[in-house]
């Protein structure tokens, strides 16, 4: 039988219990709260410092292009390039960017960069062709207005000679050759035959390989990994909406800047050795269906792989800056060293290394690693001309 004495004692120490639950749950608030406030503070101590002693530098990187400065339609060309700088979902190859229209920069409706047409009469002597041409960022116009991308270029030397031509622009910043074989094909299924067709190629396939440490595919593949995973992973959803939600804190980007460098120092470490093999060996199987597809369909091919900075012996103090990379320069160099070797191979098909167009050169033509100014446009889209002239007699 329970006695008073005991029921007290019973009490009691749940009395003590409570009140020592209740010391930790008080305790845990304030180091919790503690914590928050020390974040908040150091928040708005690093956001407020960040604004008075960091150096306030003008977003407008196209301003700080050797070539580009003081002209006076930079600023409303990088506004205009921001603007139109939104991609959407295309079947098959990705993306597409989205329609715009600006003074400089023009995307149709169907995401394809605008071509500046020709403006030769027709007349007897006028000799008409359908040009197709694909590539990535370089061929697309990075840092270049409409008038000056290697299409546009192309066209204006083509007229020079009486040549009519009607190019169309199929590159898209970031596609590798695989990606744009694969646009030929959806072009050729939708009755778009053209008389010419030329791939403007060589950094993005080694970049994409280099980036992920296996050659063939796209780049950036592993954020297409993660995105297809989304709908049935919870877990990766959620950091996705939490890492996006970082970009309204200082602390917060300064934490997403830290995660992808070491996103980035992971991809590095993957093996690249020997992947230059593999690259050239896609791209040439690539070129071997393209040829066959040709045949089928009737029209002719022409394939470049064009200039980077790597290959200049004279850079400028600004294009300096670009020559940093040696693992990055390291596996270029070894690619088109390869690629040098398979010209016997290449010779049966209308190839054109023109990495060292611009070896020679002490001017400015580089806006970065890869992208060439507008002066180099013009120079590469000649040359492309006189090429396409030698050929041009054989096309029906």
């Amino acid at each position: 039988m329970e006695t008073p004495s005991s029921s007290r004692g019973f009490w009691l120490n749940v009395l003590h219990f409570a009140k020592w639950c209740g010391n930790i749950i008080v305790t845990a608030w304030l180091v919790i709260g503690a914590t928050l406030l020390l974040i908040i503070g150091l928040e708005l101590v690093c956001s407020f410092g960040s604004r008075i002693f960091s150096k306030k530098e003008d977003p407008n990187y196209f301003k700080k292009v050797e070539s580009y400065r003081n002209e006076p339609w930079v600023d409303e060309y990088f506004r205009e390039f921001m603007a139109a700088l939104k991609t959407t979902w295309q079947s098959y190859v990705y993306f597409r960017w989205e329609p715009f229209k600006g003074k400089y920069l023009n995307i149709n409706d169907r995401g394809l960069r605008f071509t500046v047409p020709s403006d030769l009469p027709d007349s007897e002597t006028t000799k008409k062709i359908n040009i197709f041409m694909f590539g990535g960022s370089t061929l697309w116009g990075w840092g270049v207005r409409d008038r000056y991308t290697i299409p546009s270029q192309l066209v204006e030397a083509l007229a020079k000679h009486k040549v009519k031509a009607e190019i169309t622009n199929f590159s898209e910043p970031g596609y590798v050759s695989t990606q744009e074989l694969i646009d030929l094909i959806i072009q050729l299924q939708r009755n778009k035959v053209p008389d010419l067709v030329i791939f403007y190629d060589g950094v993005n396939d080694v970049y994409a390989a280099y980036q992920s440490g296996v050659a063939g595919i796209p780049e950036n593949e592993w954020k297409r990994e993660l995105e297809y995973n989304l709908s049935n992973r919870y877990g990766k959803l959620r950091r996705l909406f939490l890492l996006s939600s970082l970009d309204e804190f200082f602390l917060g980007r300064k934490i997403k800047e830290l995660s992808q460098k070491l996103e980035l120092t992971s991809m590095k470490r993957r093996n690249i050795d020997g992947l230059q093999k593999e690259i050239v060996e896609i791209y040439l199987d690539n070129l071997k269906i393209i040829d066959g597809i040709s045949k089928a369909y009737g029209f002719k091919t022409m394939y470049y792989w064009h200039p980077i900075i790597y290959f200049k012996k004279y850079l400028t103090n600004y294009e300096e800056n670009y020559n940093n990379d040696e693992e990055m320069k390291n596996l270029y160099f070894k690619t088109y060293d390869i690629l040098q070797q398979e010209k016997p191979y290449l010779a049966r098909y209308n190839f054109y290394d023109i990495s060292g167009i611009f070896s020679n050169s002490r001017q400015s033509l580089y806006i970065d690693c890869f992208h060439v100014n507008e002066k180099g446009n013009k120079e590469i889209g000649e040359r492309i001309a006189d090429d396409v002239l030698k050929i041009i007699n054989n096309i029906k």
